[in-house]
């Protein structure tokens, strides 16, 4: 399941996964990622936040997957009677 959300990260563009490693981690101003990009603010937050909703969308699904399998699973456990 962590596989779709690396598969999302890793088919990003090489400056897109910039930006969000530089915001994300490194926790650089948006003021200083559009000098290093070569790219206005304003385009720089755009990029962001519209990879951040694609990550959110890719987390949800994830964590939808990751729900319905423990559910799937505690329905075939036997349950123990002591």
């Amino acid at each position: 399941a962590m596989k779709k959300l690396d598969d999302a990260l890793k088919g990003m563009e090489p400056e897109l996964r910039q930006i969000m490693t530089l915001r994300l981690w490194d926790e650089v101003p948006f003021a200083d990622i559009a000098r290093i990009v070569g790219k206005s603010e304003g385009a720089v937050k755009m990029s962001f936040y519209r990879a951040l909703d694609t990550l959110r969308a890719v987390l949800t699904i994830v964590l939808v997957t990751l729900m319905l399998a423990e559910r799937a699973y505690r329905s075939f456990t036997i349950p123990h009677h002591g």
